[in-house]
């Protein structure tokens, strides 16, 4: 009978290291083959964070960068200041910015007080938006949520650190746009229940007002 042994050879010795039968040592020839490749994924790499981006840049004072947590661009505005057109919209450079989350009254729609008496609480939104905008120096910042059939950037936006959206559905002159997204929805109920705004009377929720009054 033939005399069947096993050896147990350490993956590494104390001198000289020893190799199975068949191996041999690579060539310098391969070793450089394997460095260019390893050269060539590093300049992948590098050349992937000049990729355009998946928005556009927004107006030539204005600056992108790719945020991997939320895949998401954050735009921060440093040029010219934000020009607000509505309760829940801002132009910058030509760059149409509607606010995620919320929809405020439109410019021209009115609103009933307590009293009975109407208010335009339309241009008060407008007005309130411009006021949280100014006493930041016009300086927003933005994160672009998604691009509607319009062509808008719906954003989430900041002025000196406050989230725009959020500040105008605490106030109750924004509503929260529940069929796009339910994160303001718990400010709207404390709004709702301290009467601010628009609650302290009555009013046409801004989709219905529109429905009723096409442009």
């Amino acid at each position: 009978m033939a005399d069947t042994r096993e050896t147990i050879v350490p993956l590494f010795e104390s001198g000289r290291r020893r190799r199975r039968p068949g191996c041999r040592r690579p060539r310098g020839w391969e070793w450089g083959g394997l460095l260019f490749v390893g050269l060539l994924a590093g300049l992948a790499v590098v050349g992937l964070r000049d990729v355009e981006p998946a928005f556009p840049l927004l107006g030539g004072h204005a600056w992108t960068v790719a945020r991997p947590e939320s895949l998401a661009i954050v735009t921060r505005f440093d040029g010219p200041p934000a020009q607000v057109t509505g309760g829940d919209t801002l132009k910058v450079e030509g760059e149409r910015i509607r606010l995620f989350g919320v929809d405020a009254p439109e410019s021209g729609q009115a609103c009933t007080r307590a009293d009975g008496r109407s208010w335009p609480c339309g241009a008060e939104a407008s007005a309130a938006l411009k006021r949280l905008v100014a006493e930041a120096g016009g300086q927003v910042s933005c994160i672009i949520e998604v691009r509607d059939a319009g062509g808008w950037a719906v954003s989430t936006c900041e002025a000196g650190g406050l989230d725009l959206g959020a500040a105008m559905v605490r106030s109750g002159l924004a509503l929260a746009g529940r069929q796009y997204s339910a994160r303001y929805a718990a400010l709207e109920a404390e709004a709702k229940h301290r009467g601010a705004g628009l609650w302290a009377g009555s009013f046409e929720a801004p989709w219905d007002w529109r429905r009723a009054n096409p442009e």
